[in-house]
């Protein structure tokens, strides 16, 4: 899985020396760790960075004190970046002001036929997120996900840091918190399909 996650990036309608490619090792296991490095072995341009502490939020904290650039943008191993992401997100981070965060839609996907009994009221447990189409502010209840969603770094503080070990919304709200504005703010948004 991990292999196509960053297959899907290096795919993109961007300039690969444009973006640096970070992979957080969170295996805590010396196998597991082997095969990261085997997983990437096409992408030698692709750094690794390892996380002892397991977990999601732990990883995604390495990320964003390891990455190189102002915008950091989270993909799951399990994920797939659509085609043209980065350069839909280069379009709402180049703009004015800054977005504290932006997010895309996060598709359920099968790699075996969906199961006959899968309902379509079942994807919110899957991490389906769709807002609609075009770029747009959004504001509480509406959320955006860990997996494709972009954060601008200047905003984050080490106490933004701290509440991002809790859940995904928890740092919607921190980056909310962090940069002064509600979460109905137009600097938070999704992109559009």
């Amino acid at each position: 899985m991990l292999g196509r996650a960053v297959g899907s990036v290096f795919v993109q309608e961007a300039d690969p020396k444009s973006f640096e490619v970070l992979v957080v090792d969170n295996s805590a296991d010396d196998e597991k760790g082997l095969a990261v490095k085997e997983a990437l072995a096409p992408w030698p341009a692709v750094r690794i960075v390892n996380e002892p502490t397991v977990g999601l939020s732990f990883a995604r904290n390495r990320a964003l004190l390891e990455s190189l650039a102002e915008v950091v943008v989270f993909i799951d191993d399990d994920a797939r970046m659509e085609t043209g992401y980065l350069k839909r997100l280069g379009r709402v981070f180049c703009g004015s002001p800054l977005p504290a965060a932006a997010g895309g839609p996060v598709v359920v996907g099968w790699d075996n036929p969906q199961p006959s009994w899968w309902e379509p009221g079942l994807n919110f447990y899957a991490n389906h997120l769709n807002l609609g189409d075009g770029t747009k502010k959004i504001a509480y209840p509406q959320v955006l996900y860990g997996t494709n969603l972009a954060v601008a770094k200047g905003i984050l503080s080490e106490e933004c840091l701290v509440l991002m070990k809790l859940t995904d919304s928890v740092l919607i709200q921190a980056l909310a918190s962090a940069t002064g504005i509600k979460l109905g703010s137009k600097r938070i948004g999704t992109l559009d399909a």
